[in-house]
């Protein structure tokens, strides 16, 4: 006779207690926030984000992974998270890679502008008028300014259409 074999955990007698698994995860969590190593971070992500924030997918696995190369995933998904999460999140790396990629996080989070085009074309086309400066002078001080090269025939045809 073949014997049978039951897989799977076995039922809790009512008798027996289950282990209280929120307090011992609350615990293991709330250990970061009163690290005294971990304490700057947990500040400064408090700082910066708040006591509870939201975070979509991708942010959450690059903090768990430790990449900078952030993965884009074609649904949209958050995930509520609180400081204490967020540094077992950032546990496996250490308090240093925690704030490189949290800075990370924040910096692609920012508003990024740009300088339209047709603002820099009339700062050009006010330079070439006013001061008399040709195509070759206003690269030059564009990039004394802004830092941001411009070819001398860029300008030459950004003044053309700006006529």
């Amino acid at each position: 006779m073949a014997r049978q074999r039951k897989y799977g955990s076995r039922a809790p007698a009512p008798d027996e207690k289950k282990p209280d698994d929120k307090q011992a995860q609350g615990a293991l969590l709330d250990q970061r926030l009163n690290d005294p190593e971990w304490r700057p971070l947990a500040e400064h992500i408090r700082k910066n984000l708040g006591d509870q924030f939201t975070l979509e997918v991708d942010e959450v696995l690059c903090l768990g992974h430790g990449t900078f190369r952030r993965p884009r995933f074609p649904w949209p998904m958050s995930y509520p998270c609180t400081v204490s999460k967020l540094l077992a999140i950032l546990s496996r790396h250490g308090p240093k890679v925690g704030r490189l990629l949290v800075d990370d996080l924040m910096g692609d989070r920012r508003e990024k502008r740009n300088r339209p085009t047709a603002e820099r074309n009339a700062i050009w086309k006010r330079w070439h008028e006013e001061d008399k400066l040709g195509p070759t002078k206003i690269s030059q001080r564009w990039w004394k300014e802004t830092h941001q090269k411009a070819s001398p025939n860029t300008v030459k045809q950004a003044l053309r259409r700006t006529r």
